[in-house]
């Protein structure tokens, strides 16, 4: 049997570990909130090419990070006051958690060819209703003057839209009085390159992070496990303690 004070430091010990283990699993919450807000705010500047469909894997990433957070509450509670069924609940969210954050990830990468297929298609018709259609004409002049492009694939792109060889000012790089010069990249390719960065940086980090969320789990069961057998083994020394006591007592009182 360890000695009294032995059982207290190890309870001490169990309670730093795990208070660290959570304030890190909070950071790791903000991290996926941050993550996914400045993904979805990138999504949202040209939302009208993008289908809000897109937006799903990125808006899931930012709600398990508040999940995250809130369940690092349970952790705190469930740690300060000694309770290993909190903490064992704890690790089970945070696997489910983890499940949930592997899955946007993964859903961000496969639906990164279907959103070429439709970005492709909306931007070809977006120009096509330029001359007539004033939101169409303001979107399309927000796109290539936000991203320095030209048509879909090329300035010469417009000239099949107009019949001529018109071009919207917004294609400008510069000018002088002789002579305009326009950007000479297509906005599909830098729009579609933007999108496959930010789909890359979804899967990487959902998968980094859901990562050390399983780490987590594994640990959170572990120290359940080892916080049951020291407050076990500290109602077991009380008890012992306890006993010695009494029969202590009995001993003084017996009759000579």
């Amino acid at each position: 049997m360890l000695p009294f004070y032995d059982i207290n430091a190890k309870l001490r010990y169990i309670k730093y570990c795990l208070l660290l283990f959570t304030f890190l699993l909070v950071l790791t919450g903000i991290s996926l909130v941050i993550i996914g807000s400045t993904i979805n705010a990138i999504y949202g500047e040209f939302s009208y090419f993008l289908q809000i469909v897109y937006f799903t894997p990125a808006t899931c990433l930012v709600a398990v990070g508040l999940l995250i957070f809130a369940t690092s509450c349970l952790g705190i509670y469930g740690t300060i006051n000694q309770k290993p069924c909190l903490i064992a609940s704890f690790g089970a969210i945070l696997g489910l958690l983890c499940v949930l954050q592997l899955g946007a990830g993964i859903s961000g990468n496969l639906m990164t060819e279907d959103l070429m297929v439709n970005l492709k298609h909306t931007i070809n018709s977006t120009m096509y209703s330029y001359p007539y259609d004033k939101d169409a004409g303001e979107r399309m002049d927000r796109l290539q003057a936000s991203l320095f492009c030209c048509g879909m694939d090329s300035p010469k792109d417009w000239h099949k839209v107009y019949g001529d060889s018109r071009i919207p000012i917004s294609c400008q790089a510069t000018w002088t009085d002789a002579e305009r010069y326009f950007f000479s990249r297509g906005c599909f390719k830098v729009l579609a390159r933007v999108v496959a960065e930010t789909s890359k940086i979804l899967t990487t980090c959902s998968c980094v992070l859901a990562l050390m969320q399983l780490f987590g789990m594994a640990f959170a069961f572990y120290m359940a496990q080892c916080l049951r057998q020291q407050i076990r083994a500290r109602k077991e020394r009380k008890l012992l303690v306890t006993e010695q006591l009494l029969y202590s007592d009995n001993d003084v009182t017996k009759p000579v």
